[in-house]
């Protein structure tokens, strides 16, 4: 544990019986995002089922503090199809872990959990030998672009638009060798 890693918060799999927790801080994001008038995430989005694939393919991460699950993230080494469009840092060639889903309880937020998450991450993926580490963050959540540029996360060149946003995804990538 470093200076900035949060009091006590542990990184791990999900379990199942992390379920309610984990879908508690999305559902609650959700609705955050959503009183902001942001279509980033539609009432549906993360649905259980979604969540329950990460869990079931071992994709489903979470920051504990004391037992409780504050945070939570997914992970992927399939891109979208979309990615393709992106100038990225590394080849198409190299392996990514690509991050979906990060989000944090309200009750956690600005207490450093989300940068102790991306820290876990690439410890994850630099020993799976992931290159890099690839997602993509909607434009209409400024907040979220910074918070990747502070963790040493660049924002590619190129963009795109997801059939059910109003707005263009940006894309980053932060290299990991």
């Amino acid at each position: 544990m470093n200076s900035s890693t949060p009091q006590n918060c542990q990184f791990r799999l999900a379990e199942q019986s992390d379920l309610p927790s984990v879908m508690t801080i999305y559902d609650l994001t959700r609705a955050a995002i959503l009183a902001t008038g942001s279509d980033q995430w539609s009432a549906t989005y993360p649905s259980l089922e979604l969540v329950k694939n990460d869990l079931k393919h071992k994709q489903l991460y979470v920051a504990t503090i004391n037992h409780q699950i504050v945070g939570v993230t997914a992970t992927s080494d399939i891109q979208l199809a979309y990615y393709r469009q992106i100038q990225w840092l590394t080849d198409d060639y190299s392996r990514h872990l690509i991050i979906y889903r990060l989000a944090i309880h309200p009750d956690y937020r600005r207490q450093q959990i989300g940068s102790f998450l991306l820290r876990q991450l690439e410890q994850l993926a630099i020993a799976r030998q992931y290159d890099s580490i690839r997602f993509n963050v909607y434009s209409r959540n400024p907040n979220a672009m910074l918070f990747y540029e502070k963790n040493g996360y660049q924002r590619m060149k190129g963009n795109f638009q997801l059939p059910r946003h109003s707005a263009i995804s940006h894309c980053f990538e932060k290299i990991l060798k």
